[in-house]
């Protein structure tokens, strides 16, 4: 961990740069391998969480859809710049 954050440039005079505007991105046919069991986001094995990008005000950057293909897919729009 510690080589790969020293290749990260910093940013500490600047707090976190803008995101670009990415639009839509879909993910598809996405799974997860834990212990052996292989399942879909939606497997009942393990718990998932949606993350919606928000600025500390509450507006909404960029928010996750529902779960798609049988919970296998998702997309996130990008919504404020």
């Amino acid at each position: 961990m510690r080589e790969a954050k020293e290749g990260f440039p910093r940013f500490e005079t600047h707090g976190i740069l803008p995101l670009a505007d990415f639009g839509r991105i879909t993910f598809s046919g996405c799974s997860a391998t834990l212990n052996g069991h292989t399942g879909s986001i939606s497997d009942s094995a393990w718990q998932h969480d949606e993350i919606t990008m928000a600025y500390h005000d509450g507006t909404i950057k960029a928010q996750p859809s529902n779960l798609t293909g049988g919970g296998t897919g998702f997309s996130v729009a990008w919504k404020n710049e």
